[in-house]
């Protein structure tokens, strides 16, 4: 929708069932310009995302992958007797589906248009897993390019544009290397749908974030995260060291961590019987600030 999430509730009340309908998301606007809307997402906990990250009553897309996600997640992983890691299906990649989808969308609607979210979703929150898939993803930007999908799509210009929208592809160039949020890929999306038109796209900033702005159009070289609102953990340049995991420091910084969440369950009456006291189970990673060099950062999993 373009809006910082503190700025939402009075457009749109997200959190209840069926809201969403209402609410003034990108896909209703490219209905307006009579494209087709896709929407795709490789899920693995269908216990609290049985259908995906959108909850809708009546769907504002035309394409929908998640029931067929959800069956073969239940099917596969029944059949297949190894214990797959949360980002497979069977023998597969979850992504690999979603990005079959994409091409096969892609290839049927070239030259029509279409507004498509293919979101790769079970990678996240997990640090190494994510460098085995990119071996994989090159494949599908090689075979779009082979099948010529690309030449009717933005992500790679259309040979149109490189002949008559030099100083849009010269932005684009530049941007290649510099920072660039979700917010400015929503304002990018308006910019090329009000290009479709062929008038003068007019420039539109997302509610909050002035700074935002289309990734077509020159990203000012000095933009950091505070610009557009990201928060410092969160930002892709903050710097971020990795700790080795099985030294003795890392072992004593989880411990306390572990005895500390501890304490805080038995404040709450939590240990009382109910629950037992967690114990580490995994550790995925430690990462130190060197902004800050008491602040880390740490992924792990505990038994239950």
């Amino acid at each position: 929708m373009g809006y910082k999430l503190e700025n939402q509730s009075p457009l749109c009340a997200y959190k209840k069932l069926g809201v969403l309908d209402t609410c003034p998301l990108l896909w209703h606007t490219a209905h307006s310009f009579n494209m087709t809307n896709p929407y795709a997402e490789n899920i693995k906990n269908q216990e609290t995302q049985p259908t995906g990250t959108f909850k809708f009553l009546k769907l504002p897309i035309d394409y929908y992958l998640q029931p067929f996600m959800a069956a073969i997640e239940d099917i596969l992983n029944k059949q297949f007797k190894f214990v797959a890691p949360q980002f497979c299906s069977g023998p597969r990649f979850t992504a690999d589906y979603v990005l079959d989808y994409a091409m096969e969308f892609a290839e049927s609607f070239t030259g029509h248009g279409g507004l498509g979210k293919f979101w790769l979703n079970t990678f996240r929150g997990h640090y190494n897993e994510p460098t085995i898939f990119n071996y994989e993803f090159p494949k599908y930007l090689v075979a779009l390019r082979k099948k010529q999908v690309l030449e009717d799509n933005a992500i790679s210009p259309p040979i149109m544009l490189r002949f008559t929208q030099h100083e849009l592809l010269n932005a684009l160039q530049l941007n290649r290397h510099r920072l660039i949020r979700a917010l400015d890929l929503h304002v990018t999306v308006q910019y090329a749908l009000e290009l479709r038109t062929g008038v003068e796209p007019s420039y539109k900033a997302t509610l909050g974030f002035s700074a935002c702005q289309s990734v077509l159009t020159p990203i000012p070289p000095n933009r950091d995260c505070s610009d557009v609102g990201i928060e410092w953990l969160s930002c892709a340049c903050e710097p971020f060291t990795a700790k080795l995991c099985n030294s003795h420091a890392t072992h004593m910084l989880m411990n306390s961590l572990l005895t500390h969440m501890n304490e805080l369950l038995l404040d709450v009456g939590l240990l009382s019987g109910i629950c037992r006291p967690l114990h580490l189970h995994t550790l995925y990673g430690i990462y130190n600030s060197q902004r800050l060099s008491d602040y880390y950062y740490i992924n792990f999993k505990t038994l239950r």
